[in-house]
């Protein structure tokens, strides 16, 4: 097993009797860069499995696995778990509801969309992780304001409905486009109000009922839709009930293990290691 990873986590707390070696880069960032150092390493070092230990990392290894001919997701397939516009489309094809958005390419296309769908809006960054880098916009001014800021990053970007409601995750394993396994939570307080207006991050596990029903269904849908019936992996999806209506939206979903001790609450009350499955699952492709 070995390790490749940034320079300034070198001498953190690596389990490094179970590591045969670590290579270290300045940054992760450019991906070219880091499939030449992978190719580098493949010269004295015969890799069968790649495995990201994080959200910014799942194309990263996509991309690796698609240079190297290896087993498990791609890049291509991991983009609709990580570009938030991908994926929105892809529910929103599949007849899952979402909550009204709109790409920011076209200005025509959007005038039209800020007139016809009231504010508040959310400019959100396509390919950051949660809550970061979202922007809540009250008026048309407000959202060109911004984009003029954004400048050449602005299609990187897209706009959305913002909608009262309460916000829930599903945490699920999948093999071969099957939920073999799922567990339904509340936030306490929505990840965007904790992130920008600050609090205590809490989660709680749903009991039985209709709302854990739902959710298990909705996910389902969405995990077909956004990985098909060829995926395997974990998956960290968020939900929305909205406020008003009751009515379950889409919100967001990761190729990943959800973060800020989610794993380690599920592991405790379900006896599942999230982290270990994952692993698991890349071997069992292997």
């Amino acid at each position: 097993m070995f390790l490749l990873t940034e320079e300034r986590w070198r001498g953190d707390d690596w389990p490094y009797d179970a590591l045969d070696g670590v290579h270290y880069m300045h940054s992760l960032a450019n991906r070219q860069h880091v499939v030449h150092a992978a190719s580098y390493m493949m010269r004295g070092v015969a890799l069968d499995v790649i495995a990201p230990l994080d959200e910014y990392e799942v194309e990263t290894a996509g991309l690796l696995r698609e240079h190297f001919q290896l087993p498990g997701m791609t890049a291509s397939q991991a983009r609709p778990f990580s570009d938030k516009l991908a994926m929105r489309a892809r529910a929103r094809a599949a007849g899952v509801p979402v909550p009204d958005f709109t790409p920011v390419f076209n200005y025509d296309r959007l005038r039209e969309w800020m007139a016809r769908v009231p504010p508040p809006w959310l400019l959100k960054p396509r390919h950051e992780a949660g809550a970061m880098g979202i922007k809540r916009c009250e008026d048309a001014e407000q959202v060109w304001r911004l984009l003029d800021q954004l400048g050449d990053q602005q299609s990187f970007r897209l706009l959305e409905q913002f909608v009262p409601s309460d916000v829930f995750h599903v945490d699920s394993v999948v093999w071969r486009g099957e939920v073999i396994f799922h567990v339904a939570s509340a936030y306490d307080q929505p990840p965007l109000s904790v992130y920008q207006g600050g609090g205590v991050f809490v989660s709680r596990m749903l009991p039985e009922g209709e709302a854990r029903a739902a959710l298990g269904d909705l996910n389902r849908r969405v995990v077909q839709a956004l990985g098909g019936a060829h995926f395997s992996g974990v998956v960290h999806a968020e939900y929305l009930r909205v406020r008003e209506s009751g009515e379950w939206l889409f919100l967001e979903a990761a190729a990943r293990v959800g973060g800020a001790h989610i794993a380690d609450m599920i592991e405790y009350a379900r006896g599942v290691n999230l982290w270990e499955v994952w692993a698991q699952i890349g071997l069992a492709e292997l």
